[in-house]
């Protein structure tokens, strides 16, 4: 809460410095609120995913190798939006990155039947996926050290995995604008619309907390 209160003063200073113009920090709120949109967006079309397999091979025998790179021996303890809010808070990538790491996770999984998305595999698959679309898009990439410390493995994993993600998509990286513009109309719809910015920004607050 303290660091919180910090960060509103140094945004009330910093407006005071541009003129003191009001729109500076209403411009802040509103990106704030477009990105907690897209970040719950994401995790809803993910959990669906994860849904949808658990329930169409539920019946059928196991043919995953649980010693594959992506699957954690266990499920993760943080629950998938946790994962997906950390990911958004912490390294603060542009909203492109994560579009387009689902982009390639729909691609990487298409290529392998053995790599269906589920609660062992999904944390690992979207944070590769974004450390790969961030070096792609932004201009100044976050350090792999900052992916591996926010997702929670070691740096040498996770340069093993952005690895295997490459070699498995057969380092076809190129999203065509018309796919992009598909798959953010995707996120945004995914999006309970009666759902308040105030209220997504509290949970996000609870969340990050």
């Amino acid at each position: 809460m303290r660091a919180t209160r910090q960060v509103e003063r140094r945004s009330d200073a910093i407006a005071q410095k541009l003129g003191g113009r009001p729109g500076v920090r209403e411009e802040r709120k509103l990106e704030q609120i477009e990105r907690i949109a897209v970040a719950c967006g994401l995790t809803r079309l993910l959990e669906w995913a994860i849904q949808r397999n658990s329930v169409e091979f539920a019946c059928e025998p196991r043919t995953i190798d649980p010693a594959l790179m992506f699957y954690s021996s266990t499920k993760p303890n943080m629950s998938l939006k946790l994962f997906v809010f950390k990911l958004f808070k912490y390294l603060n990538c542009s909203l492109s990155v994560f579009t387009t790491a689902l982009v390639l996770m729909d691609r990487l999984v298409k290529k392998g039947n053995h790599y269906r998305l589920n609660e062992y595999n999904v944390h690992r698959i979207f944070l590769a996926t974004s450390l790969i679309a961030c070096k792609l898009l932004d201009d100044k990439p976050r350090p792999l050290k900052l992916f591996a410390m926010v997702g929670g493995i070691s740096p040498i994993e996770l340069c093993a995995l952005e690895r295997v993600c490459l070699e498995m998509l057969e380092y076809d990286l190129y999203v065509n604008p018309a796919v992009y513009a598909l798959y953010e109309r995707r996120v945004r719809a995914s999006v309970r619309p009666q759902v308040s910015a105030e209220t997504m920004m509290r949970r996000a607050r609870k969340v990050a907390n």
